[in-house]
C-alpha cells in the first residue's frame, strides 16, 4: 500500500498528462489552475429489495457514486451532483452515462451501485492557501 502523499502525487501527474479526454496540462498553465483533491472512503455497495428505491439511499452532498455493470464502470464525486444541482435519480442516471451505459441502467438487475464519501481539499486560488471543502447535504 502506498502512502497517501505518493498516491495523490501519482494521480495528479496522471490527471494532468495522461487523461485522454483532455490535452496535457503545460507547465505555463499551472499558474492559472486551482488544484482540488478528493480523498475517497472505501465504496459501499447499495443493496435494496426494489431497484426503484435506490434514489432514497443516495444523499446528495454526502455520497459519490460508482456504477458497475460488466466491463463498464463510472464514478462521480459527491461534489458533481451538488455543482450540477442534480437530485438522486439524475445523479444515478448521469453516473450510468459516465459508465457508457444507457441512462436507466441503474434500474436493471445486475448493475451494481456503490456509494462513497470524499474528504475534499482545494486551493482558494491557483497556488493559494488550501482549505477543506464541506458540501451541503441535501
Amino acid at each position: 500500500m502506498m502512502p497517501l502523499v505518493d498516491v495523490v502525487s501519482k494521480a495528479a501527474v496522471s490527471a494532468a498528462l495522461e487523461d485522454h479526454r483532455f490535452p496535457p496540462v503545460g507547465l505555463d498553465e499551472m499558474e492559472s489552475i486551482a488544484v482540488e483533491v478528493s480523498v475517497l472512503t472505501p465504496p459501499e455497495k447499495i443493496v435494496v429489495e426494489c431497484l426503484e428505491d435506490l434514489p432514497e439511499h443516495v444523499r446528495i452532498g454526502r455520497d459519490g457514486l460508482i456504477v458497475d455493470r460488466g466491463s463498464n464502470r463510472g464514478l462521480l464525486l459527491p461534489q458533481v451532483a451538488v455543482d450540477w444541482g442534480w437530485n438522486a435519480k439524475e445523479f444515478l442516471t448521469q453516473c450510468c452515462l459516465k459508465a457508457y451505459l444507457p441512462p436507466e441502467s441503474w434500474m436493471i438487475p445486475g448493475t451494481d451501485i456503490f456509494r462513497f464519501r470524499a474528504i475534499i481539499f482545494t486551493e482558494e486560488e491557483p497556488g493559494g492557501r488550501t482549505v477543506r471543502v464541506e458540501l451541503k447535504e441535501i
